[in-house]
């Protein structure tokens, strides 16, 4: 029968301190913006590139049927960054290759979209083409 009355009057005492700690924590969260970037961008089709070379494997060893992997130059855009791309979507840098590092010694970036269901003729007629993309990084 106490605790009909220990259990709100503990309640009413600790649910304010709760609400606020996690209010502060809310506050100290890093603050992420879009950086929008110069691109130059390409596809490529998972299945003939990297079963014949690759075996399936993205540069950070994961498969590279997760069509949500763009490859580009680690230096320049880390693994891991979220990349927004008009016309194609949100991308994840999982992957990276010698024609992104070529085009970052001449100081541009090359994003290249894998895709899983189409094939290098289809990507062929896509073409590449230089685009304004949207790098999500924290604010300073």
């Amino acid at each position: 029968m106490r605790w009909l009355i220990i259990f709100p009057v503990l309640l009413l005492i600790l649910l304010p301190t709760l609400y606020l700690t996690t209010a502060e924590r809310k506050d100290e969260s890093p603050k992420y913006v879009w950086k929008p970037l110069q691109a130059k961008v390409t596809h490529y089709c998972w299945k003939e590139k990297a079963e014949r070379r690759w075996k399936g494997k993205t540069s950070l060893n994961q498969s590279a049927k997760n069509e949500s992997g763009v490859a580009v130059d680690p230096k320049l855009i880390p693994y891991g960054t979220q990349i927004y791309i008009p016309g194609i979507g949100l991308k994840t840098a999982d992957d990276t290759g010698g024609k992104c590092r070529q085009f970052s010694r001449q100081g541009k970036v090359l994003i290249d979209v894998r895709w899983q269901d189409k094939t290098t003729k289809e990507l062929k007629q896509i073409g590449s083409q230089w685009q304004t993309v949207y790098i999500l990084q924290k604010a300073d």
